[in-house]
């Protein structure tokens, strides 16, 4: 009985951890897929009844406490910004590689994840405007989305800054030589 109370348990688990791979017609647990581990604390809590302590129930509290205090770091990750401003990429990059490392989500995780892909994309996309010619309203648009992004891009955003400062200053040289043009008689507009 002890031995199958504790194969049980570890079918649960398999089910949790990798629910593609288990067979989940026989279980009727459902869980937020976005916080594994609030699923597997309980699991592992449900586990102190077992008569027997399963290798992977060790294993697994190993990994809890892990996501616990990487959790926490996010947190006060998360209120020092809230202090001081946008916090460091790659702060938010190593807390990403840690976490997948783990490989237990929850929601803390998934909001960092998120932000750490779009500053990511952003960053690739603003060094390739940096690099390359790209229109002004691009880079006021790269300008605009790096400003809103709670992340420390400043080593990029000024560098995109000063070439839509470039750009508006070859413009509006621009416009006056063609306002010198048009006092002539003919009528051009630029905007």
């Amino acid at each position: 009985k002890m031995v199958n109370e504790a194969s049980q348990w570890e079918t649960r688990l398999d089910h949790v951890l990798r629910p593609d791979q288990s067979d989940s017609s026989s279980l009727s647990e459902s869980f937020d897929r976005n916080n594994v581990l609030a699923a597997v604390e309980q699991l592992a809590s449900d586990a102190r009844v077992l008569s027997l302590r399963p290798r992977s129930l060790v294993l697994l509290e190993a990994r809890i406490e892990k996501a616990r205090v990487l959790r926490n770091r996010i947190r006060d990750m998360r209120q020092s910004e809230n202090r001081e401003g946008s916090e460091n990429k790659k702060l938010i990059a190593s807390l990403v590689r840690e976490a997948n490392k783990v490989d237990l989500i929850f929601p803390e995780l998934t909001m960092l994840t998120e932000v750490h892909e779009a500053a990511q994309g952003w960053t690739d996309r603003a060094a390739i405007a940096v690099r390359s010619r790209i229109s002004l309203s691009e880079l006021e648009d790269l300008v605009d989305r790096g400003d809103t992004m709670p992340v420390n891009l400043s080593d990029l955003l000024e560098k995109l800054r000063s070439r839509v400062a470039q750009a508006n200053s070859w413009k509006s040289r621009l416009q006056e030589k063609v306002r010198a043009v048009g006092e002539d008689g003919i009528a051009i507009h630029l905007d």
